[in-house]
């Protein structure tokens, strides 16, 4: 079935590009059981194979598609939330994304954090403004972290937004970016919006994040593989074109650095926690682990930028072209850098952690 939503995604890559949301195959992806590896606590490596094909593919879906299994795995981690809508989560029936940008920049000390919560009878009362979430719609849901109105700084929440228009939320979708334009991103402003304790994830939000963190990242690497993928056997395709010109250029070497980054990949998802076995006692982020992840991410956006480069070059002017697929390509490729963790934040956290 995989193959038949492959084939319509590729008929549809140009006007994802030109902004167009690939809800339907999100739901497809669901409603032929794709998400429901995400039951596996010990490893990532099917989801990351199905997030590397749909990426070969159009990155943009691939991102989406990232966004939607990442609200999948709080879901799954979380002890407070009502299990039914997990259920639908990996049925396809509802979709969501992570909102946890901004948190994680805060963490690290890259940005303050946006959301504020105030303690109220049955639940906290949301303030603020998230500039960009993405995969997010009116009916879907998204994670967030806030800071607690407290005299203690380091009091976290997290919750889980339901995109209803009966409540305290406006979506602002005057958002124009150079790629990604399908991937359904919004500014999110809150405004009183009451969190009930039943969409609490997990309070302190500390308790959750060692069980989501490496699995937040890893998963990205299935974006970034499938565009290096999609790049190397474009290359490959213009290997005897104009007098063989293209076989200067250094393809073998990406090639043997996608192949090293992909079986690593395979091992560190085998078991998304480090050295814990057993993810509901996990109190602590493995460091040592994390570190492995973190470094795992920044080569491979270092390779997917390489890699559409060359692919760029190899094309010559016909990559050059709108709507090219080599410069589509190359365009994404500077959005797996720049995701959250950005290869710049992750030298940060590196430095920090070490």
């Amino acid at each position: 079935m995989l193959e038949s939503i492959l084939k319509d995604l590729k008929g549809q890559t140009l006007e994802i590009h030109k902004g167009f949301y690939p809800k339907e195959t999100l739901q497809k992806l669901g409603e032929n059981g794709f998400y429901t590896h995400m039951e596996n606590h010990y490893s990532l490596h099917t989801s990351i194979q199905t997030i590397m094909e749909i990426s070969k593919i159009c990155g943009n879906t691939g991102f989406c598609l990232w966004c939607h299994k990442i609200f999948i795995w709080y879901l799954k981690h979380s002890s407070h939330i009502d299990r039914s809508l997990y259920y639908k989560a990996i049925k396809g029936e509802i979709l969501g994304g992570t909102g946890l940008s901004n948190p994680i920049k805060s963490f690290a000390k890259i940005e303050s954090i946006k959301l504020k919560a105030q303690k109220v009878e049955g639940g906290f009362i949301l303030n603020g403004v998230l500039p960009y979430v993405s995969n997010v719609d009116w009916g879907h849901y998204f994670g967030i972290i806030a800071a607690m109105d407290s005299t203690n700084s380091q009091d976290f929440i997290m919750g889980l937004i339901v995109c209803d228009k009966n409540r305290g939320i406006k979506l602002k979708e005057k958002l124009n970016f150079c790629a990604l334009e399908g991937s359904s991103t919004k500014s999110v402003v809150l405004k009183d919006y009451f969190l009930e304790e039943p969409m609490i994830l997990s309070n302190p939000a500390s308790a959750l994040l060692p069980k989501i963190l490496p699995g937040f990242v890893l998963l990205q690497a299935g974006i970034g593989l499938g565009l290096i993928n999609a790049a190397l056997e474009m290359i490959q395709s213009q290997q005897q074109a104009k007098g063989n010109i293209n076989t200067y250029l250094p393809f073998d070497n990406l090639q043997k650095e996608y192949k090293k980054l992909l079986n690593l990949c395979e091992f560190l998802s085998q078991t998304p926690y480090g050295s814990h076995k057993i993810p509901a006692n996990i109190t602590q982020l493995d460091k040592n682990f994390f570190a492995c992840v973190l470094n795992l991410k920044t080569d491979i956006a270092n390779l997917c930028l390489e890699s559409a480069k060359t692919c760029m070059l190899t094309y010559g002017t016909k990559g050059y072209l709108e709507g090219s697929k080599a410069h589509k390509l190359l365009l994404e490729s500077y959005f797996i850098a720049m995701v959250t963790p950005s290869t710049k934040h992750i030298a940060k956290l590196l430095h920090t952690l070490y």
